[in-house]
């Protein structure tokens, strides 16, 4: 089961990058509750809809190294904590990098293991 949370993770990083409406559609339950590190949060729908608007968004996610993604599995729900590092588009043109510290909880259901929250808090260089 860690093997498949961490696949569901890393696949989550390439459908938001691929802007992949259906795909994160696939990976999201139904019920699905995300935050940005804005703090703005987000619904299912309106979680694809807003990483999947063109010429704004993350271009590249890169995750920390695996041995640096902490998963607990307790039952048919997982709590991943993980590092990535970002670079967005900016609406005024160009792009811009960060680190962002994710926390995502997945559940396992009768079509395997989905998101059912996930938030993500901008560090702060220091």
């Amino acid at each position: 089961d860690t093997n498949a949370v961490r696949e569901l993770v890393m696949t989550l990083d390439r459908v938001i990058v691929t802007r992949n409406a259906a795909g994160l559609a696939r990976l999201l339950t139904d019920d699905f509750i995300g935050a940005i590190p804005s703090g703005q949060t987000f619904t299912k729908e309106d979680y694809i809809e807003f990483h999947c608007r063109a010429h704004t968004g993350p271009q590249e996610i890169v995750p920390a190294p695996l041995d640096n993604v902490l998963i607990r599995i307790h039952g048919n729900c997982a709590v991943v904590n993980r590092r990535v590092q970002v670079r967005k588009s900016i609406p005024t043109g160009g792009s811009e990098g960060f680190a962002v510290q994710r926390i995502e909880v997945a559940v396992k259901d009768e079509n395997g293991w989905r998101l059912a929250s996930g938030q993500g808090a901008r560090l702060v260089a220091g």
